[in-house]
């Protein structure tokens, strides 16, 4: 990223999405932008914040791209991107409140599918 940007300045935010897996995964790559000061989400992404990506075989990459508008009145920007595919684990759970062991909550084991 910049270290300056003018508030009429348009960019073209890149990532690549690396395969480092076993199997070909198509996945989806997600932009988000926040006001870092506050961590609000802000709308300044000019195409799809969420892309649907070509498949990507075994450690092979293919790069991702967002278009990005400036604001006037933003100091500091954070961005997360993320890319996800696939099936993925949920451990089980055991939680108890802090003074009371008798009140306790649990959840099993399972999995969970990413298809949005």
């Amino acid at each position: 990223m910049p270290r300056f940007m003018y508030d009429t300045d348009e960019l073209w935010f890149v990532a690549n999405v690396i395969n480092t897996g076993d199997e070909a995964v198509t996945p989806k790559a997600k932009l988000e932008i926040f006001d870092a000061t506050t961590m609000k989400p802000l709308d300044l992404i000019k195409t799809d914040a969420t892309v649907n990506m070509q498949e990507i075989v075994p450690g092979r990459s293919k790069e991702v791209r967002w278009k990005v508008a400036a604001q006037y009145d933003l100091s500091l920007l954070a961005f997360r991107f993320t890319a996800y595919a696939g099936q993925f684990s949920l451990p089980p759970i055991r939680c108890e409140a802090m003074y009371d062991a008798r009140i306790s909550a649990n959840t099993a084991s399972g999995t969970a599918t990413v298809s949005k």
